[in-house]
C-alpha cells in the first residue's frame, strides 16, 4: 500500500509544547490521540478515555457506566472473557477498565515487543463487545458486594452523605457504583445501548506514553480504531446545584469513631482559580505540616485523622474538610474547621513559608506520580478530556509555583463561603 500515512490519518496537531514530548493528533474518524514517546523503558501504556461516568447519569441509570465499561473486557464476538484474559496474560500484558465520576478508562500496559498483539486484543474489546449475560451476572455480584462494603466504611459513607447534601438533584450526588436496585436490574441490552451512545470518536480520547515511534503508533491506532463511529456522545453533564439547601445533617450509627465532613463549592479543573485552590488545600490539610493537622490534631488532640480533599473534576465540585474524631469532640472539630475556612481569606493567615512548602509538596507529588508511563498517559488523557488540554500536564507545576499569597486569600474568600456539613455520630 503506497498511500502516505496522511491519507489515513488527519494529523491535526492541537498543541505542541517545547517543554514536553507530548503531541496531539486526530484520526480520520475524529478520535483525539495524545502521544508521549519515551524510548527509555521499553514499556507502552495506552489509555482510552470515554466521557461517561456518574456525572453523566441520572438516578434512573446510575451505575450503568460502572457495569458497561467493565463489561468491555469480558467478551467479544470472537473471544470469551476467559480467552481474552488468557491471551493478555500470555503476553504479559495488563488490560483493565474502570469508571468514575467524569470519565471511564480502558487501559493497556505492555512491552514494546508485545504491543502489536496486545493492542489487537484491546481493539477487539473496544470494537466488538457483546456483553454476555453470564459475565454480567458475575459482575453484578461484585458491584453489589462493593456497595455493601462501602456502607461499612466510615469515611466513604460520610463522604457520600455529604455529597448528597451538597448536590441534591446533581449527578455529583450519585455514587459511581450506582444503586443496589439499578445494578440488580441491569441487562445486557442496557449495556449495548450505553456502548452505542457513548463509544463514539467525539466522545473519546486516547493517550499513549512509552517506548514507540510516533508515526508507527499513529498508523497502528488508525488501523485499529478507525472503526469507532464518528460523532459525539449522547450524554450531557447533569448539573443542578442548590446552594441554599440545608447546611447541616447527621446520622447516628454504631461505629468506633465519629466522622465530620464540611464541604464548600469549588472550581473545576479548567478554571483559572484551580491552582490557587489546590495550593490552599495543601496549606490547610495537605499533610503533617498542614494547618489543620498541626492545630486541631497535634496541639489540641481533637482528631485521629484530619485533612482536606479537593478532587480534579470537569465541573463545579467540592472542597472538603474531614476529621475522624471522638463523639465528645464533634462540636469543637466542626467549629475549628469553620474557623480555618474563614481565616484562610484573611491576609497574613498563610505565611510565605507555608505557601512555599505547600507548593513544593504539590509539585513534588505531581512529579512522583508521573514515574510510570501508565500515570503519564492517565494525566495527559484526563487533562485533555476535562477541558484543560493535554498541555496542562506540562504547565500545571509552573501554574502552582506562580500562585501568590494574595491569590490564595482571594480564592478562599470566593469559594469557602457556603459550608455544608455532615456528621457520622458514633453511638
Amino acid at each position: 500500500m503506497k498511500r502516505s500515512l496522511a491519507a489515513f490519518i488527519v494529523l491535526t496537531a492541537l498543541l505542541s509544547l517545547s517543554a514536553a514530548a507530548a503531541q496531539a493528533f486526530a484520526l480520520s474518524n475524529g478520535l483525539k490521540v495524545v502521544l508521549n514517546p519515551d524510548r527509555s523503558g521499553g514499556i507502552i501504556a495506552l489509555q482510552v478515555f470515554v466521557r461517561a461516568g456518574s456525572a453523566w447519569e441520572t438516578p434512573a441509570d446510575s451505575g450503568t457506566a460502572t457495569l458497561a465499561v467493565r463489561m468491555i473486557t469480558r467478551g467479544t464476538r470472537s473471544r470469551t472473557a476467559e480467552e481474552l484474559a488468557a491471551s493478555a496474560e500470555a503476553l504479559g500484558a495488563s488490560i483493565s477498565a474502570a469508571s468514575g465520576e467524569d470519565h471511564s478508562i480502558i487501559s493497556l500496559v505492555c512491552t514494546e515487543k508485545t504491543f502489536p498483539e496486545a493492542s489487537a486484543i484491546l481493539f477487539d474489546m473496544l470494537l466488538n463487545p457483546v456483553f454476555p449475560e453470564p459475565e454480567l451476572s458475575k459482575l453484578r455480584k461484585v458491584v453489589l458486594s462493593k456497595l455493601k462494603a462501602q456502607k461499612d466504611d466510615n469515611f466513604a459513607y460520610t463522604l457520600q452523605r455529604l455529597k448528597s447534601r451538597m448536590f441534591p438533584g446533581d449527578s455529583y450526588a450519585l455514587d459511581p457504583l450506582g444503586t443496589e436496585e439499578n445494578i440488580s436490574a441491569a441487562t445486557s441490552s442496557r449495556m449495548l445501548d450505553f456502548y452505542a451512545k457513548n463509544f463514539k470518536a467525539g466522545n473519546m480520547c486516547v493517550s499513549v506514553s512509552g517506548s514507540f515511534d510516533r508515526d508507527e503508533m499513529l498508523s497502528s491506532l488508525e488501523k485499529g480504531l478507525s472503526g469507532i463511529p464518528a460523532g459525539a456522545g449522547a450524554g450531557k453533564l447533569q448539573s443542578t446545584i442548590e446552594a441554599g439547601s440545608e447546611k447541616y445533617g447527621s446520622e447516628k450509627m454504631k461505629k468506633n469513631q465519629a466522622v465530620v465532613m464540611t464541604g464548600f463549592y469549588a472550581p473545576e479543573l479548567a478554571s483559572g482559580d484551580y491552582p490557587a485552590m489546590k495550593v490552599l488545600s495543601s496549606v490547610l490539610g495537605g499533610g503533617m505540616s498542614s494547618k489543620l493537622f498541626s492545630s486541631l490534631r497535634e496541639k489540641e488532640g481533637l482528631a485521629y485523622s484530619i485533612g482536606t480533599i479537593y478532587p480534579s473534576r470537569a465541573k463545579t465540585c467540592a472542597f472538603i474538610f474531614y476529621a475522624g474524631t471522638r463523639k465528645e469532640n464533634i462540636e469543637r472539630i466542626k467549629q475549628g474547621i469553620l474557623d480555618a475556612a474563614a481565616s484562610a481569606a484573611k491576609p497574613g493567615y498563610v505565611t510565605e513559608k507555608e505557601l512555599e512548602d505547600a507548593k513544593n509538596l504539590l509539585v513534588g507529588q505531581f512529579r512522583l506520580e508521573h514515574q510510570t508511563n501508565e500515570a503519564r498517559a492517565r494525566y495527559l488523557g484526563w487533562f485533555e478530556l476535562a477541558g484543560a488540554g493535554f498541555g496542562y500536564d506540562a504547565s500545571y507545576p509552573e501554574a502552582v509555583k506562580a500562585v501568590t499569597l494574595e491569590e490564595v486569600s482571594k480564592a478562599a474568600a470566593k469559594y469557602l463561603v457556603q459550608p455544608k456539613t455532615f456528621v457520622l455520630d458514633n453511638e
